[in-house]
């Protein structure tokens, strides 16, 4: 009503004319529910800004309405550099017109400043609760989004355990009705159209975009997204985990860098992009190198300026910045758009969010323009490491209960290497000794060490650290060696298998691409493997010519195996989703996790020169989640024991608050 009231206002200065003239006050009601709005009557003169901006703030579908007064700043200082429409015959000068400009200037301060500073009263701020849809569950990998105009969040989850099966779904605020979206398997990261009629979204294919209105899916690009943002201009960016933000047209095409990496500060990748109100300007987050944190950019230019240190990504709403601190507290801070600066000090608006994936480098929150935040609660992620028979068997706990995000096994079976986060801090190795219980740190830099893999002999790890910035490649020798740096490539490595000819099989970030390193020898790691789609958790056959692994080729996680270096004759051997095989050390048996949280055995029959695989069937129900990303169970080389991280307090246990007004919520 106060933006429809603003341009009534604006229009009838400048045409000096009365919008509605009804002879009574029901024809002006009627008036302003169905005469047509008039923008002819405007002078010749008048700006293209000023048309646009009144047709926007007279429109009386209030979902395409101007969303933010504020944004009236923005045209209307554009009219006074942008030539205006050109008239027969050249106008003469017309000191009201300037003067109505400067009164709707002065009207736009106004009504903003009112709008920021009348009482919260006047509009109550609403809290409530959105739960886990029924028979589905999400991970810390699972983000969400809120319309602009603040009626709808859509989020990912799935109905099973594993993020295989994942989905977008939807949840009106004026409805109980949690839906899924159809067409939108494997669907994660979704950012809105600024009209609120498209969700974009990344699958394992590619970005896609799919319409309210039960339009199908259509392409935008190969690329695998890292959160959006779209302009009304219909200009998308998109984060990039292994490179800078890129540009691609709503109507989908190649992609194009809207940045370059800051290679002197060894950044590695931007992430989570969003527009500001002038769709030119954007924020993202930069990971790793020297300088991680949100960043200011613009349109056309490679120009960038750090606004805030923070591993968080950040959403610019209603004239703050918000984003997660260490302490999983959402904070906002007041950001002047049009200035591009920090108008105030800092605040809390809510604490204790569910912990995002480290992998992720997302946050558990969205806010809308129209004053609608959404955020996941939820405590640490806690695992316990359970031992399990081949018949699902619970055979007991080994080890502390922990925020552990991988496991695996040393060739003589003694021992589990885990990723464990230090209270929501940094992660390190850690060591469990499953003949005396004893569990000691192996690493203990600030940094993020993660993905340990045992040399054969069981002697040495490498493991995955970003202690420089950006992960790279580092090795150990137990009993207290020196930690070594072995590879820093220009990729996000990730350690994945240690060959028994003493190569390392590691892959860049989302496992595009895989590579084989030979430590201490002068020769570039060898490429051997390369793809579209993301491939992750490779394991290799006992006899090295095999390697089975979980891919995203088909639009969601399954399980394939296909011939080791060469990586060809692939084919799926997983009929419901798959991920994190292991091989049985005889190489006749072949263990998953499926997109149901059930452990599934597939039959292996090795021959000269080929490999024939069965149908496969199920062992046991895991109920550990996880995702394609992480490995949450191993076993033993005879497949007759297995040890899975299952969840104490998953985060699936905890709901969405939505907050409606939340500036009014805070200020309680």
């Amino acid at each position: 009503a106060d933006i429809w009231s603003f341009g009534v206002v604006l229009w009838e200065m400048l045409t000096g004319l009365r919008m509605f003239q009804g002879e009574t006050i029901s024809h002006t009601l009627a008036d302003v529910l169905r005469a047509p709005i008039d923008l002819t009557q405007l002078p010749k003169d008048t700006p293209p800004a000023i048309h646009t901006l009144l047709r926007r703030c007279l429109d009386r579908e209030v979902k395409t309405r101007l969303g933010w007064i504020g944004e009236a700043r923005f045209a209307i200082a554009s009219a006074n550099d942008a030539p205006a429409v050109p008239a027969p015959a050249p106008p003469r000068s017309k000191p009201w017109l300037i003067g109505a400009l400067a009164a709707a200037l002065l009207a736009t301060a106004s009504a903003a400043a009112y709008l920021s500073t009348r009482p919260a009263a006047q509009t109550p701020s609403v809290r409530f609760a959105i739960p886990v849809p029924p028979k589905t569950r999400q991970s810390n990998a699972d983000l969400m989004a809120v319309s602009p105009d603040g009626r709808s969040i859509v989020f990912s989850s799935n109905p099973g355990t594993a993020i295989a099966s994942n989905q977008l779904w939807i949840r009106r605020l004026d409805s109980l009705e949690i839906r899924p979206l159809s067409g939108t398997d494997g669907g994660h990261f979704p950012f809105w159209s600024p009209d609120s009629r498209f969700i974009g979204f990344w699958t394992g294919t590619g970005t896609r975009k799919i319409a309210l209105d039960g339009s199908p899916a259509v392409a935008l690009t190969r690329m695998p997204s890292a959160g959006g943002t779209w302009n009304r201009q219909g200009i998308l960016l998109l984060g990039n985990f292994t490179g800078s933000v890129q540009q691609v047209p709503e109507g989908g095409g190649e992609e194009k860098p809207a940045l370059k990496l800051d290679a002197s500060q060894d950044e590695r990748s931007q992430v989570f992009p969003q527009f500001l109100p002038d769709g030119k300007h954007f924020i993202y987050l930069s990971r790793g190198g020297r300088q991680p944190g949100i960043y200011l950019a613009s349109l056309g230019s490679n120009e960038t300026r750090r606004l805030i240190e923070t591993p968080s990504h950040a959403v610019y709403a209603q004239g703050h910045l918000f984003y997660v601190n260490n302490l999983r507290t959402l904070v906002a801070r007041p950001f002047d758009p049009a200035a591009l600066t920090f108008t105030g000090d800092l605040f809390p608006v809510a604490e204790r969010l569910g912990a995002a994936h480290p992998g992720v480098a997302g946050s558990l929150f969205s806010v809308s323009e129209s004053g609608v935040l959404a955020y996941r609660d939820g405590g640490d992620i806690t695992y316990s490491v359970t031992v399990f028979n081949r018949k699902g068997e619970n055979l007991g706990v080994v080890g502390p209960p922990g925020e552990y995000a991988q496991i695996t096994l040393s060739p003589d079976e003694k021992r589990l290497a885990l990723d464990r986060t230090n209270q929501g801090a940094n992660a390190d190795i850690w060591f469990l000794e499953l003949a005396t219980g004893v569990f000691s740190r192996i690493t203990s830099d600030p940094g993020n060490d993660r993905d340990p893999v045992f040399s054969p002999d069981g002697r040495q790890i490498v493991f995955t650290s970003d202690r420089l910035g950006a992960p790279h490649l580092y090795r150990k020798t137990l009993g207290g060696g020196a930690e070594e740096l072995i590879y820093r490539g220009p990729n996000r490595e990730a350690s994945e298998v240690w060959l028994k000819d003493g190569s390392i099989l590691f892959g860049n970030l989302r496992g595009r691409k895989y590579f084989l390193l030979r430590p201490g020898e002068p020769a570039e790691p060898k490429l051997i493997f390369q793809n579209e789609a993301t491939v992750d958790e490779p394991t290799i056959s006992p006899d090295g010519k095999w390697v089975a692994y979980g891919s995203m080729e088909s639009g969601r996680w399954e399980a394939y195996v296909a011939r080791f270096p060469e990586w060809d004759e692939r084919r799926q051997i997983s009929t419901d989703g798959g991920t994190t095989p292991h091989w049985r050390k005889d190489g006749r048996e072949i263990v998953y996790h499926s997109s149901s949280s059930t452990l599934m055995s597939v039959p292996v029959k090795p021959g000269p020169g080929t490999l024939e695989t069965g149908s496969p069937t199920p062992l046991f129900s895991t109920n550990s989640g996880g995702n394609g990303f992480v490995e949450l169970w191993t076993m033993t080389g005879d497949a007759s024991r297995f040890y899975v991280l299952t969840p104490i307090q998953s985060q699936s246990e905890f709901p969405t608050t939505v907050v409606t007004n939340w500036l009014a919520g805070v200020r309680k």
